[in-house]
């Protein structure tokens, strides 16, 4: 009777240990780290930025625009990039650029890009923006924003 009293003990605590675990898990994931979708603040060389991304009748919109210091900032490289998810990955859409990359050099303060593309098909995507912003304020500031949008 003993070995089935602590076999029961021990299955019990396995199973509470193991909910602990999946709970832990569920957690972690609420959060996802792709979620960057904010506007930058308070860099070296960088005030603010903000993005645009919009799908309308196929065709894909994506709005860049960054605000430095007057004085300070000099410039940047914007760099944007759409992909589509396909199954559980997402892939990139040609936009006949190398590394299906638009890369945009500004100068100045501030600045903004726009750049727009028919999409292949209905689905979910999503659009990749890099900003190197350069300027007098210390090293480049690199800023990563990613922006959704379906149709």
């Amino acid at each position: 009777m003993k070995k089935t009293t602590a076999k029961t003990i021990t299955s019990v605590i396995l199973v509470i240990f193991l909910l602990c675990i999946s709970l832990q898990s569920v957690t972690v994931y609420a959060f996802p780290s792709h979620s960057i979708e904010k506007n930058a603040t308070r860099n070296n060389n960088t005030n603010n930025t903000y993005e645009y991304f919009n799908i309308s009748s196929g065709e894909a919109t994506v709005y860049a625009r960054y605000v430095g210091y007057q004085n300070i900032t000099t410039g940047a490289q914007i760099d944007i990039k759409i992909q589509r998810k396909v199954l559980f990955t997402w892939v990139d859409v040609n936009n006949g650029q190398p590394n299906n990359t638009w890369t945009d050099y500004v100068t100045g303060y501030q600045g903004s890009v726009t750049h727009s593309l028919q999409l292949p098909g209905r689905g979910n995507y999503r659009a990749l923006i890099t900003y190197t912003v350069y300027g007098y304020g210390g090293s480049p500031d690199v800023i990563d924003v990613i922006k959704y949008d379906s149709y």
